[in-house]
């Protein structure tokens, strides 16, 4: 039955997504095709996988042939093996986290707010320019509302920016980007330039407008695929957006429509996976059916970080508390063995984690902001991975040489988790 679940499942998704495109084919970049396939062709294999594994089994419970039961049982593994060496080809863009924690600093010490200020003015000025959002014709090139990023879809950009430009409000009481406002500015491959003109409110109104025209408030981060994860920071704008202005406007009042989405159906249910997973990773806009076995400790650890703030703090005890539990007691828990400092750190959850770059790095940086939130007291845990972060990637600088250190950070070998 499992098998045949599976299958099913599969096979619907595959269906729907190749109906899809093949009626906006027409519309849509050579590239654009050629990246569905690949998404297509990976779930084919996935189901190609259950399928060769698992039938075997199902023929020995229909003819009661003891040989297919031993087929069976030898097939059930090496399906298992040849599942985690599939490599899934979905392309994540992780933004960096440089404003939010100036952010989080300038509000340890409110009286120096100066250096806080420019980093997050600096990180909005660096959003804006085409280096960071110039993707955009990847994925929406044909749709009429290019080469505006941010009026269609990319959640996860348009979070992030609102995000940052509600943090600058709120710490530097300066309003000049919703007074003046900003440009977005296209001049990519001798195109024309097209200057986009906006105003932190008309971004606030732009992403609450789609959110409220989704059935679930769920806004999809690449075409066709909403993520659990891209969610958050856009709610999180929106209600310190309310909050910044004396609760004069009340754009955050959508953020109702998600949770109520998000605890109903968001909540990983298949046996293998929710013990050691929460949330589920993705679903497909429109069916509404989440992908399976697309969850990771990674995943948990991104969406867990930022929901307090807007979920509903008299609720996080019965809803995200429970997911915090989850990672606290997570198997994929590891010891470091490169040195005498007992340390540990968490690792992805299975080989979707590591090819959506959800790796360990993420997993375990979130881990300790998950913690300090939700847990009443610090765990053996927290003290674990910040020793395997000093232990394994800690970095002293001294920009002048003069001997003494400005800076500690922690350095590793990938973008994603510097």
């Amino acid at each position: 039955m499992p098998t045949l679940f599976i299958a099913a499942m599969y096979s619907y998704i595959y269906c729907r997504t190749k109906q899809s495109s093949n009626i906006t084919l027409s519309n849509v970049a050579a590239r654009n095709h050629k990246r569905d396939l690949e998404v297509l062709h990976n779930i084919m294999i996935l189901l190609g996988t259950y399928v060769v594994g698992g039938t075997p089994t199902l023929l020995y419970f229909i003819t009661r042939i003891q040989v297919f039961y031993q087929i069976g049982i030898a097939f059930m593994p090496l399906a298992v093996a040849i599942e985690k060496t599939v490599t899934i080809l979905l392309n994540r863009e992780i933004r960096t986290h440089i404003g939010y924690t100036a952010a989080a600093l300038a509000h340890r010490t409110p009286n120096y707010r100066e250096l806080a200020i420019k980093i997050l003015k600096d990180s909005i000025e660096r959003m804006l320019t085409i280096k960071v959002w110039g993707y955009i014709d990847y994925y929406w090139k044909n749709a009429p509302t290019f080469p505006d990023p941010v009026c269609f879809e990319n959640i996860m950009y348009r979070g992030h920016l609102l995000q940052l430009l509600t943090h600058y409000e709120s710490i530097s009481g300066d309003f000049t980007y919703d007074i003046d406002g900003f440009y977005f500015i296209w001049d990519k491959y001798g195109d024309p330039i097209t200057k986009i003109h906006y105003t932190t409110t008309y971004l606030a109104y732009v992403i609450y407008r789609q959110m409220n025209e989704e059935s679930s408030a769920g806004v999809t981060c690449e075409p066709g695929w909403v993520y659990t994860i891209c969610q958050n920071h856009p709610h999180l704008a929106l209600r310190l957006y309310d909050i910044v202005r004396d609760g004069k406007t009340n754009f955050s009042r959508i953020s109702s429509k998600w949770k109520d989405f998000l605890t109903k159906h968001a909540l990983e249910d298949i046996p293998l996976y929710k013990n050691d997973r929460y949330f589920k990773m993705l679903y497909q806009k429109s069916t509404h059916i989440w992908v399976p076995f697309f969850a990771s400790t990674g995943n948990d650890g991104w969406t867990l970080a930022w929901m307090s703030s807007w979920f509903d703090q008299n609720e996080t005890s019965n809803f995200i508390c429970d997911g915090w539990k989850i990672m606290y007691k997570n198997k994929y828990w590891k010891p470091s063995t490169n040195h005498t400092q007992p340390d540990c750190f968490l690792d992805s959850g299975g080989y979707i984690g590591v090819r959506m770059q959800l790796n360990s790095w993420v997993a375990t940086a979130f881990y300790p902001i998950v913690e300090k939130q939700y847990s009443i007291e610090a765990t053996e845990k927290l003290n674990c991975t910040y020793s395997w972060f000093d232990n394994n990637f800690g970095t002293f600088l001294d920009t002048d040489n003069d001997g003494y250190f400005e800076s500690y950070y922690y350095e590793t070998n990938t973008i994603y988790s510097n």
